[in-house]
């Protein structure tokens, strides 16, 4: 009797085991079941938030440029080609980085991404695809390259379109670098339409009297508000680089009437009030410039330069300050804050932030007057930074 209760224990025992266990099975079972559809879930919102994202951006689409049969054998395919012409628009942009920048409150970072197509698949060809569909295409740039004349002196034509209609005809010599001189001649012709603004800064950079040209040329294209206000706001930075400030003072002017969110027109307004010892004028256009864009650092920049001039240095200081919190990377901000001290007679102060300038940017000439600044140290603490 007594072994016949024992086993009758062990099978309830056992069988309550073996339920639990099937019950526990059915609930990781379930979780299971929860995390693979919790994580196709997140999958898919992830993926179409990136193809929204995609679809909404000002994306331009660079078709493969059509190339005769000599090009191809010679290894520019209609693929190369474009990812040639590519390489010239980002080598454009990337010159007149801090130009273009500055020259509206867009940052170009935020530029167009540039879609080339290709056999794969990916978000920016799908969201290019999908708006064609839509009826809402990104901006096509596309074209064809074409050989002529003898061996001995071929010459390349390259026409260009955008959205079907030419904007651009260029002609090179095939021999030696002929395809990239050719892109270089051509992509002015190119970004005058779809960047405008780049286009303007890259030549600033490199050559103030073909800036002018490029400028009226594009003015002609009757480009954006946005984009005819960031193109004038260059043009008073060429006119303010000729120490014409009469004329620079007038495009930026023109620059804000056009578009009156244009930060940095305000901020070069500034600059050139400044030079024209109009100290007072410039901090009112500093502040204008940081009421509408509160991290335009150039501004914060300029309004501490106005300060130190007026020889309010603790007021200059802290607007460098200010500067450097938004961009720790602001290499002029350390060096004017460090002219600032220099003049309280906090030197051990003012060396360190030119030795923090010199770090983020090529200061050479700071080497000497540091040393300079060493051997006038004094024993006694520096006044408050």
């Amino acid at each position: 009797m007594g072994v016949e209760m024992i086993q009758a224990r062990a099978t309830s025992v056992t069988t309550m085991i073996t339920a639990r266990i099937k019950k526990a099975a059915k609930v990781g079972s379930a979780i299971v079941s929860f995390l693979f559809s919790a994580s196709i879930i997140i999958a898919l919102v992830i993926f179409i938030w990136a193809f929204i994202k995609e679809y909404n951006n000002d994306s331009i689409r660079i078709e493969p440029l059509q190339a005769a049969e000599k090009l191809v054998a010679m290894g520019y395919t209609p693929q190369v080609l474009a990812a040639r012409l590519e390489a010239v628009m980002l080598d454009r942009r990337k010159t007149s980085k801090s130009t273009a920048e500055r020259a509206t409150s867009e940052r170009v970072g935020t530029k167009a991404d540039f879609i080339i197509p290709t056999a794969g698949v990916s978000l920016k060809v799908l969201a290019a695809y999908t708006r064609d569909l839509m009826g809402n295409p990104f901006p096509s740039i596309s074209g064809e390259l074409t050989v002529e004349g003898k061996t001995d002196s071929e010459k390349v034509h390259m026409r260009v379109r955008l959205n079907g209609a030419r904007i651009s005809s260029c002609t090179w010599t095939l021999r030696g670098n002929g395809i990239d001189r050719l892109m270089e001649t051509c992509v002015v012709d190119v970004m005058k339409h779809t960047e405008p603004v780049v286009i303007a800064g890259y030549y600033y950079e490199m050559e103030l009297e073909k800036a002018k040209e490029i400028i009226v040329k594009i003015l002609a294209t009757k480009p954006s508000a946005k984009n005819k206000s960031g193109v004038i706001n260059i043009l008073g930075n060429v006119f303010f680089k000729e120490k014409n400030l009469d004329a620079a003072i007038e495009q930026y002017i023109l620059a804000i009437d056009i578009d009156p969110k244009n930060a940095n027109a305000y901020n070069n307004l500034g600059n050139a009030l400044f030079k024209n010892k109009d100290p007072d004028g410039a901090i009112e256009k500093y502040r204008d410039a940081i009421r509408i864009d509160p991290d335009y650092v150039y501004a914060y920049n300029g309004w501490g330069n106005t300060l130190y001039f007026n020889k309010d240095f603790d007021g200059a200081i802290g607007k460098y300050r200010d500067a450097i919190r938004i961009d720790p990377e602001f290499a002029n901000a350390y060096l004017n804050w460090g002219n600032a001290l220099e003049e309280k007679g906090a030197l051990n102060g003012a060396i360190e932030k030119f030795l923090q300038a010199m770090e983020l940017d090529k200061y050479e000439n700071l080497k000497g007057h540091i040393e300079v600044l060493k051997r006038k140290r004094l024993d006694k603490a520096d006044p408050p930074k």
